[in-house]
């Protein structure tokens, strides 16, 4: 198994409600490789001064109050749950591209089936 590569597997299954025995009429592996090194981690940006400075808060005492907006801000991103946003690893991306082809697959399937009737 190559490390570099985030590789995910998926097998869309579309079968009868009325077959008891779930015989499917339609099927397809799809899959999915992500490399496992793309930078995929995000950092919330803090709040720009300078904008704040200008374009918001006047007065003479427009730094102190820029600087309890940058503060609050850093609370509230310390305070967060999660030390990175979730579902962006390579390996959920790959998760949910997987997901998605999978679901295409089935569409396609049931596009082509309405054509035929």
């Amino acid at each position: 198994m190559n490390e570099q590569f985030h590789k995910c597997t998926r097998r869309a299954l579309v079968w009868c409600l009325t077959d008891p025995k779930n015989v499917p009429v339609f099927s397809e592996e799809v899959s999915v490789s992500l490399r496992a090194w793309l930078p995929l981690r995000s950092e919330v940006p803090a709040p720009d001064v300078f904008q704040v400075l200008w374009g918001e808060i006047y007065g003479p005492n427009a730094a102190e109050k820029a600087q309890e907006i940058v503060d609050q801000f850093k609370i509230r991103v310390e305070s967060m749950w999660f030390p990175e946003l979730p579902g962006i690893s390579s390996w959920d991306v790959a998760e949910n591209y997987g997901e998605y082809l999978g679901f295409r697959a089935i569409e396609r399937w049931a596009k082509t089936r309405g054509n035929s009737n």
